[in-house]
Formats: C-alpha cells, structure tokens, sequence
C-alpha cells in the first residue's frame, strides 16, 4: 500500500528533476556560485553585530550604512590596484579538484556515476 501511496511524489519527482527543465535548477556550467554560503556568511555577520534579535530600526540602519562603508572602500581599493586577501588554501584545493573533474566529464575521460561519486568525497 505504500508504494502505491509514495507512485505520484516518485512522479513528481522525475518530472521536476529528471525530466523538467534542469536549466532553472542545474548550476553545472554557469560559473555562478551553486549555493548561498556567501548570503549567509553575511547574513551571520550583520547578526554578529547586533545586541540583540530585535534592534531598534535606527541600529539596523547603523549597522547596514557601516557594511555599506567597508564595501566601498573595498571596491575602491580594488579599483585603485589593490589586492583582494586570498582565499584559503583548502578551498583553493577543492576548487581546483572540482574543475578538474568537470574537465573531466565534459571531455569524457569520465562517466557521469565516477563524476558523481568522485565530487561527493
């Protein structure tokens, strides 16, 4: 009875994810980050700032015209030939392997299973 029960969300399923339009969820190829560990970094960060849950709207806006502050005055320092603080190394790392396995597959060196269960260690 179960299976029966589970027959119309494996359906779903396939047509939202097999079958459907993967450009509107596939980050394979856009060069764009796939996930929103940058949002929430800074969405951490603003939180850190605060006292408390529920700030005064005066304190939001202080903490934000700050962030704000900082921001150009990197994009000016980046603008003026300054240097951007490196990214650590184990993310480089990572970064790199993830390329060289995409490089991999789109050449066809590798199968799509040994793509999937090489990115997932």
């Amino acid at each position: 009875m179960a299976a029966v029960q589970g027959q119309p969300q494996v359906l779903k399923f396939k047509e939202q994810w097999v079958e459907g339009d993967q450009q509107a969820w596939n980050h394979f190829n856009n060069g764009d980050p796939s996930t929103t560990n940058h949002v929430e970094g800074w969405h951490h960060k603003i939180n850190n700032q605060m006292k408390n849950c529920h700030p005064n709207i005066y304190i939001l806006l202080d903490i934000i015209k700050k962030e704000q502050a900082a921001n150009e005055a990197k994009i000016s320092q980046h603008a003026n030939g300054g240097k951007q603080r490196p990214r650590k190394r184990v993310y480089r790392q990572l970064e790199e392997r993830l390329v060289r396995l995409k490089d991999q597959l789109s050449i066809g060196e590798m199968d799509t299973m040994s793509y999937v269960d090489a990115v997932s260690r």
